[in-house]
């Protein structure tokens, strides 16, 4: 029990080193906070991206109407026959 008593910190010592681990612990939730901000994505872009590819995917509707649309001509008819 002497060496416990000769190792272990006072209650001074003690409470010095508790403060210390508990102002690391705030410092670090900060800039781990911080840094999953900066990373996470911002609302507005998700939703530009969105808006986005929704008029990617209306174009892409409107050219495929239009391409059913079109009338073949006699010529294209016989080549798409030859490329199969």
């Amino acid at each position: 029990m002497q060496k416990h008593a000769s190792i272990y910190p006072n209650e001074q010592e003690l409470q010095a080193v508790q403060n210390i681990v508990s102002s690391c612990e705030k410092a670090l939730k900060l800039v781990s906070d911080f840094v999953a901000d900066s990373d996470a994505p911002k609302p507005m872009d998700t939703e530009v991206k969105k808006e986005e590819k929704k008029k990617v995917e209306v174009v892409k509707k409107e050219k495929e109407k239009e391409v059913k649309k079109e009338p073949k001509k006699e010529g294209e008819e016989e080549k798409e026959e030859e490329e199969e």
